[in-house]
């Protein structure tokens, strides 16, 4: 599929561009953590934090803890 076509029906799904971006990469790269998104997309990891809890919140993320 069209990466374009994706990210216009994740944009009708509610998404904006950073969540955008940081679904994708998560999809592309498999679980990460904060840091590895922040250096995967360039979004700073404070920001990497808080859009993690809105992505969440909107049931297209769920986290996980490695033992």
């Amino acid at each position: 599929m069209n990466k374009q076509i994706v990210i216009s029906q994740l944009r009708e799904f509610g998404l904006d561009e950073i969540e955008v971006k940081i679904y994708l990469n998560l999809l592309e790269s498999g679980p990460q953590t904060p840091l590895e998104l922040s250096r995967g997309t360039s979004i700073n990891r404070s920001r990497i934090y808080r859009y993690i809890d809105k992505l969440k919140q909107k049931n297209c993320i769920r986290s996980y803890n490695s033992i």
